[in-house]
């Protein structure tokens, strides 16, 4: 499937390389409790869920991730947006299921019958939307916010937030400080202008450390 959006083919290439996703997760999304991921662990599971995709949505990446060497796992959905999207809460809404799904038929062929058991249980998803537009991002960051009645009627309908990742809300400086090879990415993403782009020339200590922090693939990626 092509995208005919640019931006959105480019994220999507990012974050389908695991060691991208691996810096995001530890470097930027700073959950609590959650032990440093590393990109070993991470698998990446798009194509499973490409029937929940349109073309327009095609920035979507999903990746199946273990915290241990046993069991425990947890799904990473990352949604790309260039534009403020009102909807995308309800987007997310429709991905998580169709990942609970898709794992619920998984553990079904395993084990006929355990997801009726009292023990079964569904991986949680993490959502996070990367936000590479220059305007303030507006839109509702909780499901509960964009339903009428959604205080009333709270106890009795799903909720969740996703993690908003606004590219524009880091300095250059604040990026260059991570020193990771997602930090240039992301100012990348932010550059506009040759006046600015003329910036990265006198970075030569960041530049090291981004080589010396970053594998070939990622290099790769970047150049391309």
């Amino acid at each position: 499937m092509n995208n005919s959006k640019t931006e959105d083919s480019a994220a999507k290439t990012i974050f389908k390389d695991n060691d991208f996703c691996s810096q995001l997760i530890n470097n930027y999304l700073q959950i609590h409790g959650l032990k440093e991921i590393a990109p070993e662990s991470i698998e990446d599971v798009t194509n499973t869920f490409v029937h929940m995709f349109t073309e327009e949505r095609d920035a979507d990446v999903v990746k199946r991730i273990r915290l241990d060497e046993n069991s425990e796992l947890f799904f990473l959905l990352i949604e790309h947006k260039s534009d403020v999207a009102y909807n995308v809460v309800m987007q997310i809404l429709r991905y998580i299921v169709f990942i609970w799904e898709e794992y619920e038929k998984e553990q079904e062929r395993i084990t006929p019958g355990t997801s009726k058991t009292a023990g079964f249980k569904y991986p949680p998803v993490l959502p996070v939307v990367y936000y590479t537009g220059k305007d303030n991002w507006t839109a509702s960051e909780q499901l509960s916010e964009r339903v009428l009645l959604g205080d009333i009627f709270y106890p009795y309908m799903p909720d969740f937030r996703y993690i908003l990742v606004p590219v524009k809300d880091y300095s250059t400086d604040q990026l260059m400080e991570k020193g990771d090879c997602l930090s240039l990415v992301m100012i990348i993403n932010k550059l506009q202008g040759l006046r600015e782009i003329e910036k990265l020339g006198i970075l030569d200590e960041y530049w090291d450390r981004i080589k010396a922090a970053s594998t070939d693939t990622q290099m790769g990626i970047i150049s391309a």
